[in-house]
């Protein structure tokens, strides 16, 4: 990140406070990638920042960086687009807590990814539009991180023997999250069904907006349980889902058994 005065869109991911009447504040800015900076006097009722700190909260963010020194300096915070809204929906706000962390944990400080931005920035506005299907997006966010951030195995073919799938038959779990097909698995002990794979694709082509329109409840919770073991196998350590994703081994058709010859 250049040092001096810097201006970039951001999203507000998390706050804290600070002696009497400060905030540290993390935010995903489009120019900047995570940035972690103290508001000064933002805790005191007439403050030059206002609601621009809130939690998901789009703002056009000024602060000042200094080589050598984690934590910027911030300076104002100009609304774009609030969640407030959002405030009185439960389960919206867990889902919200929940992709801050994600982001967090993914993102790297200084290291700008403005397609990450731009998914996040799209998905809050799908979810201002239908925010009783927040848990729904959780997974369709958590496919896309993982795409954007490089860490999604390939869906389209098997991963042993390059053979595209069908969406005909289901496809197995492999080594580290990939998928194969079930010629190529080994007694494997989960599969992700045909219902799962359609899921994947339609989320793949799909803006969140859309995708919230033509979902399907089952296969959604299926991804989730496939795209949950691969982000714990990138952080290589438990992560907490904030949103409590019911175990979709009891949810939906898909099968946790082990393929009989």
């Amino acid at each position: 990140m250049a040092n001096g005065l810097i201006r970039t869109e951001a999203i507000v991911l998390r706050t804290y406070r600070l002696a009497e009447a400060d905030k540290i504040v993390v935010a995903l800015g489009v120019d900047t990638g995570m940035v972690r900076g103290v508001a000064r006097g933002a805790r005191r009722l007439k403050n030059r920042f206002g609601a621009g700190l809130e939690i998901w909260t789009v703002i056009n963010l000024e602060f000042f960086a200094k080589e050598q020194r984690e934590l910027v300096s911030l300076r104002a915070a100009e609304i774009i687009i609030t969640s407030f809204k959002l405030a009185t929906h439960d389960e919206a706000v867990t889902t919200l807590d929940y992709l801050s962390d994600l982001l967090i944990a993914f993102v790297p400080p200084g290291e700008p990814n403005p397609k990450v931005y731009r998914m996040a920035k799209s998905c809050l506005l799908a979810l201002q539009n239908a925010p009783e299907k927040s848990i729904l997006l959780s997974r369709y966010f958590e496919l896309w991180l993982l795409k954007l951030s490089g860490f999604l195995p390939n869906f389209i073919l098997c991963q042993r023997c390059g053979r595209d799938f069908d969406l005909k038959r289901k496809a197995a779990f492999g080594a580290q999250g990939t998928l194969v097909c079930l010629d190529c698995s080994e007694r494997a002990a989960f599969y992700l069904s045909v219902e799962g794979l359609r899921e994947l694709h339609l989320m793949r082509r799909s803006a969140p907006e859309k995708y919230l329109q033509q979902y399907s409840d089952g296969a959604n919770a299926e991804v989730g349980e496939w795209t949950r073991g691969i982000i714990e196998r990138v952080l290589e350590r438990p992560f907490e889902d904030k949103t409590q994703v019911r175990d979709f081994r009891q949810a939906t058709r898909w099968e946790a058994s082990v393929r009989t010859e």
